[in-house]
């Protein structure tokens, strides 16, 4: 197992106790997501392939992120990994 099944297994196990940090790494490092840099401590994910307006996911900079936008995340992750 990769570190990308590794990273994922271990979000989709605890979706209560996640680091932004680990969630920022799962979209961006294996899922190809595009993050957009605002002012405030929000940030929006986009991948090239998903072109709807609900395929964006907004997470706050928040420790731990909140179980709403993890799964969101995971949601589009598994959309664009096909798992």
């Amino acid at each position: 197992m990769g570190q990308c099944e590794r990273l994922y297994e271990k979000i989709k196990s605890n979706t209560k106790d996640v680091k932004f940090e680990d969630i920022d790494k799962l979209l961006i490092n294996y899922g190809g997501f595009i993050k957009r840099e605002g002012k405030g401590s929000h940030f929006v994910y986009k991948h090239p392939k998903l072109k709807g307006i609900q395929d964006y996911v907004t997470i706050p900079r928040a420790r731990p992120v909140k179980k709403v936008y993890i799964l969101k995340a995971l949601r589009l992750f598994e959309q664009v990994m096909n798992f």
